[in-house]
């Protein structure tokens, strides 16, 4: 259920169980080919050469003020997106396709990963839109805006093609994110005087990167007393 009470009937109900039958569908159009490739995607490695990217455009730049204003906002942003996401996670308490009894054995699973248990919403989601949509802020242009926000499409749909996540979980993920980065880029626009367009803010993903990989670092660190069982991303 998307909500605790969600299935004794009403709206939550209806929408929970679109959910599981746009679930089933997307998560059965798999192959052993695109289980790599989807993995692949979902991997906090394929962050690397994402920031790569992001720190390439600002190496031969000499405004420090502003990549160090702009790497403090993308901190920000990381903080209250982590944040916001396991408090959700929290109050929702969803549990994920493959922790939900009647679907634990038709749920097509990448390398056997059950992932946490409570899936609403997907953090890995909420953080590609979160970076997509401040990146496109911050450095504009429509084929950078299209690369960035597929590349977080794509991210989305491999939660949901791994099955790890109901496609509300991804949706609302995308939503949390696209709103946190808008929110927080407003808030330090209209505070500080910076320039309309950002020329160094691919620093903002370098901290964004730091961030994240300290984040999984620290949760991985405990034993966990079951196998195949991921983060609670």
């Amino acid at each position: 259920m998307i909500f605790p009470g969600a299935a004794g009937g009403g709206v939550f109900s209806q929408l929970n169980a679109w959910d599981t039958e746009a679930f089933l569908f997307l998560n059965g159009l798999h192959s052993t080919g695109w289980d790599g490739a989807m993995s692949l995607v979902s991997s906090v490695w394929v962050l690397v050469p994402v920031h790569l990217l992001l720190i390439l455009g600002i190496v031969h730049r000499p405004r420090w003020r502003e990549c160090g204003a702009l790497a403090a906002l993308a901190l920000f942003i990381v903080l209250i997106d982590l944040s916001g996401v396991h408090a959700i996670k929290e109050f929702a308490q969803r549990l994920r396709p493959s922790w939900q009894a009647e679907l634990s054995s038709v749920v097509h699973l990448v390398g056997g990963q059950r992932g946490g248990m409570h899936g609403f919403i997907s953090t890995h989601t909420a953080y590609a839109f979160a970076l997509a949509t401040f990146a496109a802020m911050a450095v504009r242009g429509r084929f950078l805006t299209v690369a960035w926000f597929g590349w977080a499409l794509v991210v989305g749909y491999s939660r949901v093609y791994m099955g790890l996540h109901f496609p509300g979980d991804v949706l609302c993920g995308a939503v949390w994110g696209m709103s946190v980065a808008a929110g927080v880029s407003w808030v330090f626009s209209r505070s500080l005087e910076w320039p309309e367009r950002y020329p160094l803010a691919p620093a903002a993903g370098a901290m964004v990167g730091a961030v994240s990989s300290l984040r999984t670092s620290v949760r991985r660190a405990p034993v966990r007393r079951e196998t195949n069982v991921a983060p609670d991303l």
